[in-house]
This record gives C-alpha cells, sequence and structure tokens, in this order.
C-alpha cells in the first residue's frame, strides 16, 4: 500500500528504469524473465491506508468523527474492489466485511534444484 506521490523502495540490480507510482489505482508488477514472480500495489488517495493482517483484521485507530467510506482491495476479488460506509461517533466500534474471493490458479514455480529456465 503506497499513498500517491509516496516513495516505494525495489530491491532490483537490474540496469532497466521503472516507472513512477504517481496515479492512484492498482500497479500490477511482474517480471519479464521468471514469470510466476508476480505482485500488485495499491496507490492510494487518502491520508489513511493499512495493509490487512496475516489473520486478516486492520485497526484503524484514533478516527475523528463522521462518515467514512472503507475500500478493500484484493486480486482474488470480484470486481477487485469492495465498498462500504460507515460512521465513526462517541462509541468506539467494529465494523467487519467479509468478502468472497475467485479461486486463483497458483502459479508454477520451479524448484531450487533447477538450474536454468
Amino acid at each position: 500500500m503506497a499513498a500517491s506521490g509516496a516513495c516505494v523502495t525495489f530491491p532490483n540490480t537490474d540496469v532497466v528504469q521503472h516507472s513512477v507510482l504517481d496515479k492512484p489505482g492498482v500497479v500490477v508488477l511482474g517480471c519479464n524473465i521468471h514469470y510466476w514472480m508476480t505482485g500488485n500495489i495499491v496507490v492510494a488517495d487518502t491520508p489513511i491506508a493499512q495493509v490487512v493482517s496475516a489473520s486478516g483484521t486492520v485497526v484503524l485507530a484514533d478516527l475523528l468523527r463522521g462518515k467514512y467510506a472503507l475500500r478493500v482491495w484484493h486480486p482474488l476479488l470480484n470486481g477487485g474492489e469492495v465498498a462500504q460506509e460507515f460512521s465513526v461517533g462517541k462509541v468506539r466500534a467494529a465494523v467487519d466485511v467479509t468478502l468472497q474471493l475467485q479461486p486463483g490458479r497458483k502459479p508454477y514455480k520451479p524448484p531450487l534444484s533447477v538450474k536454468s529456465y
């Protein structure tokens, strides 16, 4: 997760120039050599953005009173995104969102014993 204009570091030692993530949206990353190496970066145009934990939860602490629109993105989510509005008042509240993910196809990755592709 990155905010528009934020710095994203790619630990890469190749000589290829990479593009800048200056607009909100989902950026799909891939490797031209190792096709099973893929990733996604969500560039959020909002001051509040979180990545869900391994247990599937996220905590948005210290929200001011008011109305909010919660948007959840996942690469296997039908339509890519789910949106839900909620309000914050005096009382601490929890918002539950259940996602229906499409079954994903696990990409082939050669075993480490293979020395060439």
